[in-house]
């Protein structure tokens, strides 16, 4: 008999986590034994799943009140998130748990309360060693997970992660009425991301900085993704002049649709994040063959190897001159948009939840 397994789809509608969450549901054909754990509110369509109904958000108090209750009825739970109920630190439970990355409990990250660190700390180290299996979506995100909760390496197992179909070249006429309604004249350097320190905003603002004295380019930078107020303090524009200011855009979190176009019309796709688990929006773009610049190291470098412009992310100079490059030599920003259509076919969601169903057959 197959075990009856709770999908945990609590975070659909996040950001990052709800693309991940999101994609492999819609790629999981085997759906008899697996039922999802969500709010119908977030879903439009869930097809032929049978969905446990949870009033409650994620990473709230009720997932230590509540949530253990929800939980019963199934041999084996498959957590996405690392927050789960502690209560698992003391009853045998079978359940597996997706654990991305640990950047909030590195050290590389040194900007939130020191509470709330030690509460996510204390989450992951409770997820990583109590799982009967880890899914995660790097190799450098298993090494991370390895020390800093000192689990058995055996049990992880990595899971690529994959890219919507939504993500492709548009005809010119799509893209004069995208622009149109856009209201976009202008050449721009586009960045798609939280508004997080560790996605290295400083040195991506100082870089275009450089870009405008150094070599004198008449592109904005557009700006992608949420403000998010509980990590970020900093006041990214404080050290720029008025004239560098007046051609930065932030526009905030928009819909997948909207994100194809700003990839299509961008010049340059730029992500010399600090720490990635996996970072999807660089593979996004090349998908619309928009040339990419990235770090060098970590994750970025696993999963991109040569299909990107790698820089030292910590060098706004070197950034700065990777991004006039592929602005200004034709031939080498072609090639980089030849090697990224041949490094995404290395990526799908179908592949991803294959994996994840085989793996679930392999545990009945």
């Amino acid at each position: 008999m197959k075990n009856k397994i709770l999908f945990d789809a609590r975070t659909i509608n996040w950001p990052g986590n709800g693309s991940y969450v999101k994609n492999i549901l819609k790629n999981i054909k085997c759906t008899d034994n697996i039922s999802l754990l969500g709010n119908k509110k977030y879903f439009s369509d869930f097809g032929d799943f049978n969905l446990v109904q949870y009033n409650y958000e994620a990473n709230s108090i009720h997932d230590q009140l509540a949530l253990p209750y929800y939980l019963e009825n199934f041999d084996l739970i498959h957590f996405t998130h690392y927050i789960i109920p502690l209560v698992y630190n003391f009853v045998k439970r079978r359940f597996w748990v997706s654990i991305h990355d640990v950047f909030l409990i590195s050290e590389q990250c040194n900007y939130i309360n020191k509470v709330i660190k030690e509460y996510i700390r204390l989450n992951i180290k409770t997820c990583a060693r109590k799982a009967e299996r880890i899914l995660t979506i790097s190799d450098f995100s298993k090494n991370e997970i390895i020390k800093y909760t000192g689990c058995d390496p055996d049990k992880i197992e990595v899971v690529y992660c994959g890219i919507g179909d939504i993500y492709k070249k548009l005809g010119r006429s799509e893209l004069d009425i995208f622009a149109g309604e856009k209201k976009i004249s202008e050449k721009f350097i586009l960045f798609v991301g939280n508004i997080k320190p560790h996605k290295n905003i400083k040195n991506i603002i100082k870089s275009f900085s450089i870009l405008k004295r150094k070599y004198n380019v008449s592109h904005k930078l557009y700006l992608v993704g949420e403000f998010d107020k509980l990590y970020t303090s900093y006041d990214y524009s404080k050290d720029l002049d008025d004239t560098v200011i007046k051609d930065i855009k932030y526009l905030g979190r928009v819909s997948d649709e909207e994100l194809v176009g700003y990839y299509n019309l961008a010049d340059v796709f730029l992500f010399p994040s600090l720490y990635e688990g996996f970072g999807i929006p660089p593979l996004e773009a090349m998908s619309c063959e928009c040339p990419v610049v990235s770090s060098d190291f970590g994750a970025m470098k696993e999963v991109l190897k040569d299909s990107a412009y790698l820089v030292d992310s910590l060098s706004p100079l070197e950034i700065a001159d990777a991004v006039y490059t592929l602005i200004s030599d034709p031939q080498l920003r072609n090639r980089f948009i030849n090697k990224g259509l041949d490094h995404i076919r290395n990526f799908s969601w179908r592949k991803a939840a294959e994996r994840i169903e085989q793996l679930y057959s392999a545990h009945d």
